[in-house]
């Protein structure tokens, strides 16, 4: 079975939270894998209290 690949990078979940690379930006998904925060970001941060740090 081959799983095709979705994300060039990820972070790992910080409360419910990781972020994902696509095509060079980065954006946030759920435990789920659905994005919740589309990827238009050059940088971000790690979840902490309900926010992160985005660029």
């Amino acid at each position: 079975m081959v799983i095709p690949v979705q994300f060039s990078n990820t972070t790992f979940f910080s409360e419910g939270i990781a972020g994902v690379e696509i095509n060079d930006k980065w954006g946030f998904i759920n435990t789920s894998r659905k994005i919740v925060v589309q990827p238009v970001y050059d940088k971000i941060g790690h979840f902490l209290q309900g926010l992160a740090v985005v660029a």
